[in-house]
């Protein structure tokens, strides 16, 4: 670390004074010359059939410009994965909340009044809100044609199921046979909004050629863009989409809320229409996290050794579901970070009458780990095994190969486990009714082909004096992606961050990335920057070497300056080089990650099954229980991860804190309170956000394994402090009082409850 000059180092932000001092622009300050105002209408039902709607009145309205119903957009069905959604309603509505109509007019006056003349007849059928039942022969159908829809991979669907997932290993009966011991339990976690506390928005504006431009805090700029070309059934070239700055993401900005729906207005009046969503819409309205149901069922050795592993898996995914699979193998397994003989796991991901769901910060394992980390516990308390040395005799190692064959390389687990074990084995705060919990976190599994084949590009251009522009679709979502990318440019280029400016996430002028998803900027797109950058380095050494008539390999850059290492005064500077390359043949250096990407995917076909950055940590929390009131209190927490690399290590530990934070919400308070359909949350006042004085000291610590082919050794950090959080909790509330809460949020009537439950039994 110590011999680089950009990376590893602590850096401010880019964006951090801007913040501060609030001249930062959000997607809520865009006011465009002659701008309406956007709402919309949305369904009072859970499940009902729409009769007719009649807009005659509300177009009337005076300052009203236009009342668009499914009749005004295609009838195209859209989706990140699954094409399951339409931009307004036709034929019935299947959830609260879902938009029926839409209004653009001159101010909120107006378009309230609007809303309200809107006559929509309705006929409301049977809703199905709890998971199971939507798994029973004649349940109302949520989606009639669902096995026909349109998905970008193939899934077995039938019935209100939108997948099933079936992973399997060994056989299971012989696996229960060869044990000592057999441990059923069974868990349930909730919805969960993403928690930003800027509502979903959209501003978009058509110019007379017929072309939108959408303004929207949005992770993903091009998926956007492609859902509203969708949508909207118009060529992608007519849609820009430039993401404005992001008031946190936590996984739940994709866009799609409002863009889209002001992007259909627009072209209807010709005007710049703003949709901002109330929190009421927020709450009904936006993707949340999806609610899983878990059964499970172990056969354990006296030594610890669990030799068979067993679980249904029945995850509510609500009325639509953006995100790819809600419990899926994709980015973790269903059975945590272990190596099981003998596994079989049925996941059931169902569609009901709730809230949709999509991508909220690391989908799906949260849930899962939940689960499987609360029932490890159980296992160690009934066989008198400590559960850390539990966990470290069945974790995953180095070399391992997982149910599906995937090899993981760079594991970090082992070592976080060894270093949690002796924060808890050296505590003196152990007391009646404190106990420390302990739990494994696991996000990104991916093959490395997976991992260098994803849609990915960036652009290194060298200024005539020197500076340097990154140019890259990647959005700041909050989390300093940007300053972590010009560092890198940085570091290769032997530059300050002085010298180097960033055009990113807007359509129209930056090469295709995917999106801010999944924990992959650091490792994916820090390559892809990388690379670029290494071939602007690449074309500048190699003018320097005609100028200077030396050897390319003599020649190295520091400070702007491109120099023989073995004679030093022979010397040009960056700026030079830069400004005669802009009349020379090859024009302008600009760097790009075309070569290495090739080279990148030519190597990962040779190894298809190896996880190259696999992102495990482990937390150990410190809980006191009053077993008066149930209240509990986080005294201390320590999370310990492997990030391979820390690129900007201040930047690593405030994702950490963070992370954890996310995730004591989780664990304690938030929840929708979803009843027939309805969430009794209407803001965030009522879905009860951790707030600073419910947040404990975060000790962030780093055991890291490099990986291979990350830059600089680097993995994926921004999820993974999530995963473990809630277990960490559950367990140190068993360890402090000898309850088992088995559903989140795990409140003070939760902990009571258990509490009674044990005094019967015990």
């Amino acid at each position: 670390m110590d011999n680089y000059t950009s990376v590893g180092k602590n850096t401010r932000l880019l964006d951090a004074v801007g913040k501060a001092t609030g001249a930062v622009k959000f997607g809520t300050d865009i006011v465009l010359p002659g701008m309406l105002v956007g709402r919309v209408l949305r369904s009072p039902h859970p499940h009902a059939r729409i009769i007719n709607i009649d807009t005659s009145k509300a177009a009337r309205l005076p300052g009203v410009r236009a009342v668009i119903t499914s009749r005004d957009v295609p009838a195209v069905k859209t989706g990140s994965w699954v094409k399951e959604r339409v931009l307004l309603a036709s034929g019935k509505v299947r959830h609260v909340g879902e938009p029926v109509a839409a209004v653009a007019a001159v101010d909120d006056a107006a378009v309230e009044e609007a809303l309200s003349l809107i006559e929509v007849e309705y006929e409301p059928l049977p809703a199905v809100t709890d998971a199971e039942e939507s798994l029973l022969p004649g349940a109302p159908l949520v989606h009639e044609d669902l096995p026909g829809y349109t998905c970008s991979t193939a899934r077995k669907s039938y019935g209100n199921v939108l997948h099933q997932i079936d992973c399997v290993k060994g056989n299971v009966d012989t696996g229960f046979k060869e044990a000592d011991i057999i441990v059923e339990g069974k868990y349930s976690t909730q919805f969960q909004h993403a928690g930003y506390i800027q509502p979903s928005d959209g501003v978009a504006q058509v110019d007379p050629s017929g072309k939108i431009t959408v303004w929207c805090s949005t992770k993903s700029p091009f998926s956007l863009r492609a859902r509203i070309a969708e949508a909207l059934q118009i060529p992608l070239s007519r849609v820009r989409v430039i993401t404005t700055n992001v008031g946190g993401d936590f996984g739940g900005k994709a866009g799609t809320v409002a863009a889209p729906l002001a992007a259909a207005l627009t072209l209807k009046t010709g005007k710049p229409v703003k949709i901002v969503l109330a929190w009421p819409e927020e709450m009904a309205a936006a993707n949340l996290r999806s609610r899983v149901f878990y059964s499970v069922k172990a056969g354990v050795k006296k030594d610890g050794a669990v030799t068979a592993f067993e679980a249904r898996i029945v995850g509510d995914v609500g009325a639509y579901c953006e995100t790819i699979l809600p419990a899926s193998d994709a980015v973790g397994t269903t059975y945590g970070p272990y190596l099981f003989p003998h596994i079989r796991t049925t996941t059931l991901n169902v569609h009901t009458n709730n809230v949709p769901t999509g991508y909220v910060r690391a989908p799906r394992q949260p849930q899962i780990l939940f689960a499987v980390e609360s029932h490890m516990d159980t296992i160690a308390s009934k066989l008198g095994i400590d559960p850390i040395e539990l966990r470290l005799k069945n974790c995953v190692r180095e070399g391992d190969v997982l149910h599906d064959g995937r090899e993981l390389h760079n594991v970090g687990l082992g070592r976080a486990l060894a270093r949690v074990k002796e924060t808890v084995s050296g505590s003196p705060e152990r007391t009646p009714w404190r106990g420390w919990g302990v739990a494994c976190g696991q996000w990104s599994l991916a093959p490395l082909h997976h991992m260098v084949n994803r849609e990915s590009s960036a652009k290194v251009v060298v200024n005539e004096d020197g500076s340097v522009i990154l140019v890259t679709g990647v959005a700041d979502s909050g989390g300093g992606q940007l300053t972590l990318l010009s560092q890198i440019v940085a570091e290769v280029l032997d530059l300050p961050l002085s010298r180097i400016s960033v055009v990113a996430a807007d359509t129209d002028s930056c090469p295709y990335e995917m999106g801010t998803v999944g924990s992959r900027t650091t490792y994916q797109v820090g390559n892809t920057v990388k690379h670029a950058a290494e071939d602007a380095r690449s074309k500048v050494i190699r003018a320097a070497a005609r100028k200077l008539l030396k050897d390319e390999q003599e020649l190295a850059i520091r400070n702007g300056q491109v120099y023989a290492v073995n004679s030093p005064k022979d010397a040009v500077s960056l700026a030079a080089l830069a400004k005669e390359a802009m009349s020379s043949p090859t024009g302008q250096i600009i760097g790009s990650n075309e070569r290495r990407r090739e080279e990148m995917a030519v190597r990962a076909r040779s190894t298809p099954n190896v996880v190259d950055s696999p992102c495990y940590g482990a937390h150990a929390a410190l809980v006191e229980v009053d077993p008066e009131t149930g209240k509990l209190k986080v005294l201390r927490y320590v999370a310990v991860h492997d990030a391979g690399f820390a690129i900007n290590p201040f930047m690593v530990e405030a994702q950490i804190q963070g992370g954890v934070v996310f995730g004591l919400g989780y664990a304690l308070s938030e929840d929708p309170k979803t009843a027939e359909g309805h969430n009794l949350a209407r803001d965030l006042t009522d879905y009860k956000l951790p707030v600073a004085g419910d947040a404990p000291v975060v000790e962030a610590v780093l055991v890291n394994q490099p990986s291979t082919f990350g830059p600089y050794g680097a993995k994926g950090i921004g999820e993974p402090p999530t995963t473990p959080v809630a277990a960490a909790i559950a367990n140190a509330v068993f360890a402090a009082s000898g309850a088992r809460v088995t559903s989140l949020p795990i409140t003070s009537e939760k902990v009571l409850r258990a509490l009674d439950e044990k005094s019967r039994v015990g």
